[in-house]
């Protein structure tokens, strides 16, 4: 039988998380057919690999270095034989059987291209799931920005990560939204085909918005649906201080280059944005050298 869902892991030195995320998949998925396919960015230790390639469903691609998210996802795509292929993370949890009402909302609304649960921290409040699509007022108030940071709670950070156009609150049913974050985000097969794969030269960060924005442009919705409900770990895989930098580095430049892109940001700002960006990752890498002893 040919799996409804195909889950397109990117995994990279992340098998701990990686083991209990498919073991979750194995105990709330049973109502429908799905595979498993594992893309490996370059880990250390390919080891825990060869004992996941000997699950019945899942599949293991090992690229043998890291040409970033989009790219990963998109070779798992290519062997993917679902109707609905779903991008994730290692580090999510299913929490019970309630992505069966996602996939049957989908299934009854041919017109939703991709669809995000709600994501959970680990101890069940609420995590943000989407996003307002980048703009100039967000730069510097986005979820880790300097001003985010010094200003807890600002109606600016609210608005982009609520996603959606609406007060503040958490939507009680469905609700579209601009862009998804894509940790668990569950696209229709005809919609990839109809706007293409991820753009890879997003190497980490804002692909996802980028292919949100593309979706809306042809005509599909992307929706919030809260009633499918996931354990996200946001950051578990990132939490060394070295990576945190890099992260924080690819999601300034994925937004810089989707501003680009989508010609959201006048000609005449660009260079004055340019300087802004080399100056506040110019003081996120002093922290992090501080924090890691380099200026001990």
């Amino acid at each position: 039988m040919a799996p409804r869902l195909s889950i397109v892991f990117v995994n990279f030195n992340s098998h701990t998380l990686l083991f209990r995320a498919i073991q979750s998949l194995e105990t709330h998925l049973q109502g429908i057919p799905y595979e498993v396919i594992v893309v490996d960015n370059g880990s250390k230790d390919l080891a825990p690999l060869s004992i996941l390639a000997t699950r019945p469903g899942v599949q293991v691609l090992a690229l043998g270095e890291n040409r970033g998210y989009a790219h990963a996802l998109n070779q798992g795509f290519q062997r993917a034989r679902g109707d609905y292929l779903i991008a994730a993370n290692p580090d999510i949890e299913l929490m019970d059987r309630s992505l069966e009402r996602l996939i049957a909302y989908m299934d009854e609304h041919p017109d939703v291209g991709a669809a995000v649960p709600q994501y959970l921290y680990p101890d069940l409040r609420t995590q943000p799931s989407s996003r307002r699509f980048p703009r100039l007022k967000y730069l510097l108030f986005g979820r880790t920005g300097p001003l985010a940071r010094a200003w807890r709670g600002n109606p600016i950070t609210r608005e982009y990560l609520r996603g959606y156009h609406g007060d503040a609150r958490s939507p009680d049913g469905p609700v579209d939204i601009e862009g998804a974050a894509a940790a668990f985000l569950v696209i229709r097969r005809q919609a990839l085909q109809e706007v293409g794969p991820f753009d890879e030269r997003f190497f980490l960060f804002a692909e996802d918005l980028d292919f949100c924005y593309r979706l809306w442009r042809h005509g599909w919705r992307v929706i919030l649906f809260p009633e499918a409900q996931i354990i996200h770990i946001h950051g578990a895989v990132r939490k060394h201080p070295r990576y945190a930098y890099r992260s924080h580095y690819h999601r300034m430049k994925g937004i810089w280059m989707f501003l680009q892109k989508h010609r959201l940001a006048p000609k005449v700002l660009r260079p004055f944005l340019s300087l802004g960006l080399a100056l506040v990752l110019g003081f996120e890498g002093f922290l992090v050298a501080w924090s890691v002893g380099e200026l001990d």
